[in-house]
């Protein structure tokens, strides 16, 4: 019995050695010292213990039991530091609390040499009797007083262990786990302890405690290994990390592997556990070169590259309560070839719709400069032919050609316009117009239809209605034109009535400018009202071969409204006409507002010295025409260089440069024109020609150097204007009639075919 013993209790200082070896240099959790310094006094325990049992020489009994009692009164503070930082983080004894702890510790190994012949002094331990012919011969004696008084101590120390353990309620479930078996270890390991003082072992008085470290440490061990672990119950483990493509490789502050999920160990080529748990990491990494040297350098986040395929590389410290100090770190590597693959396609077919969209925007730039350049030659031969004495059924094949022109260039411009809505380029300009005048105006164009078709059109300016409101016309107008045009169009007999109407808010916010026009026309089911406002879409196959029309009239008004924070409605039922209904939003205009063409008196335009760049021989021959009858000296040329040739040789008053010249494009021959060393007294007016309505087209025209800019087709009158606006006396009067605007009745003024002004006044009910 006493050999099986004395094995057993040097196995179990082994074991405990071993334990103290394991927690030191492999687990490296938090206060792993303080637990492998417990280990070995364990160790010395079971030696000291089996030395006793082995010897029969009482003296050499009582020395090996003074040296395991000048370690033992240290190991249950070693215990109660080691619980507190494995639970806290923290540190618990230092300052005063280490004084205090440390001193009965120490008075005990005063007493343990204090006695006569350096043995235990009577206080603690006296009357040591040794049996060798005992089944087990340990060493027995008599307690002193401060016998109880170390071992009560040492408990209370145990006990406030097991507290601190079971305290923090609010850790995670393996946390939890731990704390609870390191506790439980403790409390049975104290058990044990004080059955052996209190004499209720057999035989009485010998120690069992050191017989069950092996089980003690082993368990205490275990709370390490699991505290040394990510917090992650074994079920979440399994179901999310493990099936996760990305790789995932776990290390603990002394950078050794203590996990990783499947895809690591695929990507790493490990089969067994034991080929990286609780190896170095820069050995299990070593399979991949891209990847050890992201972690050799440390940094955090990273692309790395293995053959063919991208990754990504993440690493992560998990901290603890400890200064900060991580107690582990993730590697995360995600395989990203595909997302790579992807955002190149993406960013291929972006520059490719990127580009598509500026080829959109060329082919509509020259398509709209190709087309509106021969209907400017077109419409401006017609506008000269109708001055002239003709017989009358000449002047009715002019109306007619000036007719269908006008009916084609609508047609250009929805699909411009529309093209420009959808992409969001279309830019409203904000001038003072007068309602009254636009409505009058544009129901005077529209009468005439209607006239021929025997219907009563009526247009009414409700009362109250301000007489100058601030926003674009042109797209006032042709709201008000689209939809009065399709209600005459489509009504075949009864009337057509347009009401105009404004209501101001109380505060200096933007009004409501209502627009309704009511027929009696053919009207529309419910069917057709679904899809009345879609582009390139009309009421049903048999109306566009009825009435014509390219089914965008009613897209751009929609459009419209909602560029100007409004909206249309429609209320009809099939053969029983239709209401729409354009509400936008407005404000009122001051006569400071006004456009400073409006003139306060008569005036003409002098003959002026005017080089036009033109290589279109048909607008050279109508602009010939045109300036020549208001004899103005004109020279054309078809080539900018031969333009910028005549420039260094004589002066002009006026520049008319169209914008897409062969050679140099207008833009660029602007530019060189005004770097031309011509006297600021002498430089020529310059205007800009285009058919492309690409709004940006502007701002690139007078940022070159332009003055002013036309828009092709370019009618007499606004050609006769842009002229004015040139000619220095008329700019000089335009300056002085702003001035005088606030205290005059705005006008209007009508040009002669000759260059004059005629002025009307504009009669209004309200201002």
């Amino acid at each position: 019995m006493n050999t099986l013993l004395v094995m057993w209790l040097i196995f179990a200082a082994a074991c405990e050695a071993g334990l103290a070896l394991l927690v030191c240099r492999r687990l490296n959790t938090t206060g792993g010292l303080l637990f492998a310094l417990g280990f070995l006094i364990n160790a010395l325990w079971c030696l000291t213990f089996a030395f006793d049992l082995w010897l029969t020489d009482s003296n050499t009994k009582i020395l090996l039991l003074q040296i395991r009692y000048a370690f033992l009164p240290f190991s249950t503070l070693i215990w109660l530091e080691g619980c507190c930082r494995f639970s806290t983080g923290k540190a618990f004894l230092f300052g005063w609390r280490l004084m205090l702890a440390t001193a009965p510790a120490v008075f005990t190994v005063i007493l343990t040499w204090a006695g006569p012949d350096f043995g235990f002094h009577p206080w603690f331990r006296h009357s040591f009797i040794a049996n060798p012919d005992a089944e087990i011969p340990f060493l027995r004696y008599s307690a002193g007083p401060w016998n109880y008084c170390y071992y009560a101590i040492n408990y209370a120390i145990l006990c406030i262990s097991i507290v601190i353990l079971l305290r923090n309620r609010n850790d995670t479930t393996w946390k939890r786990t731990s704390h609870l078996l390191m506790a439980g270890t403790l409390a049975a390991a104290s058990m044990t302890d004080m059955l052996g003082v209190l004499g209720f072992t057999r035989p009485s008085g010998i120690a069992y405690t050191p017989l069950a470290f092996p089980l003690f440490s082993g368990t205490i061990a275990w709370a390490l290994l699991r505290k040394s672990v990510i917090d992650l119950t074994p079920v979440a483990r399994a179901m999310l990390i493990e099936s996760l493509p990305d790789i995932l490789i776990v290390m603990n502050a002394a950078r050794v592997v203590i996990d990783m999920n499947k895809s690591a160990r695929e990507a790493l080529g490990i089969c067994k556990v034991s080929e990286y748990y609780l190896q170095p990491a820069v050995q299990v990494l070593g399979n991949w070169p891209e990847l050890l040297s992201c972690y050799k350098s440390r940094v955090t986040k990273a692309d790395i590259f293995h053959g063919q395929e991208s990754f990504e590389y993440l690493s992560t410290p998990v901290l603890t309560g400890r200064e900060n100090e991580p107690s582990a770190t993730i590697l995360q590597v995600r395989n990203v070839t595909m997302r790579v693959r992807y955002e190149r396609e993406l960013a291929y077919a972006k520059h490719v719709a990127e580009g598509a969209n500026e080829a959109q925007k060329r082919f509509l730039a020259i398509m709209s400069h190709e087309i509106r350049t021969p209907m400017n030659a077109v419409l401006g031969f017609a506008h000269l032919l109708r001055e002239t004495p003709l017989e009358l059924h000449q002047k009715q094949y002019i109306d007619s050609l000036s007719q269908y022109s006008q009916a084609l260039l609508v047609v250009i411009d929805d699909l411009l316009d529309y093209t420009k809505i959808t992409t969001g380029r279309l830019v409203l300009e904000e001038v003072a117009f007068d309602i009254s005048q636009l409505v009058g105006d544009l129901c005077r164009v529209l009468s005439p239809l209607a006239k021929q078709k025997g219907l009563v059109f009526r247009y009414d300016v409700a009362v109250g209605t301000p007489m100058l409101l601030l926003g674009d016309p042109v797209r006032i107008g042709q709201i008000i034109t689209n939809l009065a045009g399709n209600a005459l169009k489509f009504t075949h007999k009864g009337e057509v009535v347009l009401q105009v109407s404004y209501s101001a808010p109380p505060d200096a916010s933007p009004g409501t400018l209502t627009i309704t026009v009511q027929d009696s026309g053919i009207g529309l089911s419910k069917t057709e009202l679904a899809g009345l406002f879609r582009p390139y879409t009309q009421a049903n196959s048999s109306i566009h071969r009825a009435y014509g029309g390219s089914g965008l009239g009613l897209s751009i008004v929609k459009g419209l409204c909602e560029l100007m924070n409004g909206s249309v409605t429609v209320n009809s039922e099939q053969g029983q006409g239709a209401l729409f209904t354009a509400v936008v939003k407005i404000a009122r205009a001051q006569c400071t507002n006004l456009h400073p063409e409006v003139l306060t008196h008569p005036c003409r335009i002098p003959p002026l010295n005017i080089l036009v760049f033109e290589d279109d021989r048909g607008i050279q021959d109508l602009l010939r025409a045109i300036l020549e009858q208001d004899e103005h000296r004109v020279c054309f040329v078809t080539h900018s260089l031969a333009g910028l040739s005549i420039l260094n040789r004589e002066n002009f008053d006026v520049i008319l440069l169209d914008i897409f010249m062969p050679g140099l494009d207008g833009i660029e021959t602007a530019r060189q024109i005004r770097e031309l060393p011509i006297a600021n007294a002498n430089k020529p007016y310059i205007i800009g020609l285009t058919g492309c309505q690409e709004p940006s087209l502007k701002t690139k025209c007078l940022a070159a150097g332009m003055d002013d800019f036309l828009l092709k087709p370019v009618g007499v009158v606004t050609l006769r204007m842009a002229l004015m606006r040139a000619c220095p006396r008329a700019r000089g009067r335009l300056s002085a009639a702003k001035d005088n605007l606030a205290s005059r009745t705005p006008c209007l003024f009508l040009q002669s075919p000759k260059g004059g002004c005629t002025l009307i006044s504009i009669a209004s009910k309200s201002n």
